[in-house]
């Protein structure tokens, strides 16, 4: 969205253009910095689901999705700054523009960065939903096809030195299936993840304590203590003489005879 309502800035003189919609430049930009503080709490969100099938996979998806919000804000410091160039230099000449064209370039470089993050840490919950069937299959396939085809799109950016804008056609799939994911999870919800191998379920702090901290939840309750030549019933199916051997209770036995 912010990509879309932002100045075309691969024309020769697009400092002029920038100073003529600063509104619309100053809106792309905030939705770019939105769209960073939502790709890490989207991943966050889903970790707690993921780690139930793999903790390393969790991890790992957070840490893609957050370097892909701090390239979306690199990209949107360099948006900024054309602005800031554009309301000064308006429709720049010489050194303005070259300065212009780098910040230009700044920005489209760290776009291709966070797409490729994005890929990276989506294909791996994508892929962690589909064996775990935590969604239905189809959805969390359509998820991995589209996110192949937009790190297709980010790699030829990259190797062409020109905009992932470029490339959209590629992140139509993965767009779309992003909305029908996002109503899904809402709707639907998702299928409780089994228990990764090895892996443990959280204990309550009192397990947690060493053995010498721990302190008994009440007193015992204790039974009349027995007298000598007494029989003990255990459950009702019979009784055990006090004086047996072994027993420590000060009884003699009776004599013999």
């Amino acid at each position: 969205m912010g990509a879309a309502l932002m100045p075309d800035l691969t024309r020769s003189g697009f400092l002029g253009e920038v100073a003529d919609h600063q509104t619309r430049m100053a809106l792309a930009t905030l939705l770019s910095i939105v769209a960073a503080v939502c790709s890490v709490g989207i991943a966050v969100a889903l970790y707690p689901v993921v780690r139930r099938s793999s903790a390393a996979v969790a991890m790992g998806s957070v840490v893609f999705r957050t370097i892909e919000g701090v390239f979306y804000l690199v990209g949107s410091v360099s948006n900024l700054s054309i602005l800031t160039l554009a309301r000064t230099s308006g429709a720049g000449t010489g050194t303005t523009q070259s300065i212009g064209d780098s910040l230009v370039a700044g920005h489209d470089r760290a776009a291709v960065v966070a797409v490729l993050a994005f890929c990276l840490g989506a294909g791996l919950y994508y892929l962690t939903f589909y064996r775990a069937r935590l969604v239905p299959r189809w959805l969390s396939g359509w998820g991995l096809v589209g996110v192949v085809a937009m790190a297709a799109g980010a790699v030829l950016a990259l190797l062409h030195d020109t905009e992932v804008t470029g490339y959209a056609l590629l992140a139509m799939p993965i767009g779309v299936q992003e909305m029908v994911f996002a109503l899904w999870l809402m709707i639907k919800g998702c299928a409780r993840a089994p228990l990764a191998a090895g892996g443990t379920i959280p204990c309550p702090s009192r397990c947690r304590r060493p053995p010498s901290q721990l302190r008994p939840r009440g007193r015992r309750r204790r039974g009349p203590k027995s007298q000598p030549g007494e029989s003990l019933t255990f459950g009702g199916r019979g009784s055990v003489p006090t004086w047996l051997p072994g027993r420590t209770t000060g009884a003699t036995p009776p004599p013999s005879g």
